[in-house]
């Protein structure tokens, strides 16, 4: 019995060591994506997306604020500003439901 909780115990140690690990790539390739918004905004929107994909499917939700704040900016830089719009406003929403106030100054200097 014991071998059974050392077992589930090295398991959920490992299931969260990966869950953080992830937690920092996504928010590596945010900051990413943000740092190339006004040289490549395309660049930006396709790291966006792809941060935003990897948040939501571990359900990382302040990754998924922050990349929908920088689909809008870049969105915005290259003229597209219906899309623009839907994402900051999206990003505004969950930044305010996580209380992400750095996020949501972000997203509401643009908006502006």
């Amino acid at each position: 019995m014991n071998k059974f909780y050392t077992i589930v115990f090295v398991c959920l140690t490992c299931f969260k060591s990966l869950f953080a690990q992830s937690q920092i790539e996504i928010d590596q390739l945010n900051l990413k994506a943000e740092s190339t918004l006004n040289q490549s905004p395309k660049t930006s929107l396709t790291d966006a997306i792809t941060a935003k994909a990897n948040a939501e499917r571990i359900g990382y939700k302040k990754g998924i604020a922050s990349a929908l704040a920088i689909l809008g900016v870049a969105n915005y830089k290259i003229d597209d500003y219906v899309k623009a719009r839907l994402y900051i406003n999206q990003s505004i929403a969950l930044s305010e439901e996580i209380k992400d106030s750095s996020n949501l100054s972000f997203s509401k200097y643009w908006l502006a």
